[in-house]
């Protein structure tokens, strides 16, 4: 996946300085998809099935 992302990177951002983007808009687009995936993963993560819910000490 890491080799993908890195292959994937550098094409992508050409694409959209081909564009016509500037630098400080394709960053500002970079960090907030950061932003939002950071979101959904703390949102993911917080979610815990109810068959390990039983078997840890969650509900007390």
């Amino acid at each position: 996946m890491a080799v993908l992302s890195s292959a994937v990177g550098p094409v992508i951002i050409g694409m959209l300085i081909d564009r016509s983007l500037s630098i400080q808009t394709i960053c500002i687009l970079i960090a907030s998809y950061v932003v939002v995936a950071n979101i959904l993963l703390v949102a993911a993560l917080r979610i815990v099935p109810p068959s390990i819910e039983k078997l840890t000490s969650y509900n007390k």
